[in-house]
């Protein structure tokens, strides 16, 4: 009886998280995409100064990986503060 009640107390911990991370599949387009924004990002010599740093890796395992131990609203997110980053670099000057 206590392992179930241990069981149950693990399951219910461990549920919500489960429910938040981003899938697989979401985790390879997410990969993909952070690959193409940070070669985008070397392109262009306007971004030197703000394309730094693991956001910005040409390593698609990395991306992958930390959008798997992420909840899906932060590898959204960072999507988004990418594509801003090189929107503001593609309006300087």
């Amino acid at each position: 009886m206590r392992t179930l009640i241990a069981l149950g107390l693990i399951v219910s911990t461990l549920a919500p998280m489960a429910a938040h991370a981003a899938d697989p599949r979401f985790c390879r387009e997410y990969a993909e995409s952070a690959v193409e924004q940070a070669r985008r990002a070397q392109e262009n010599h306007r971004c030197e100064r703000d394309a730094r740093g693991p956001r910005w890796s040409m390593e698609h395992r990395q991306h992958f990986e930390w959008c798997l131990g992420s909840r899906f609203e932060d590898a959204r997110r960072e999507r988004e503060i990418r594509h801003e980053i090189l929107e503001r670099c593609r309006e300087r000057r």
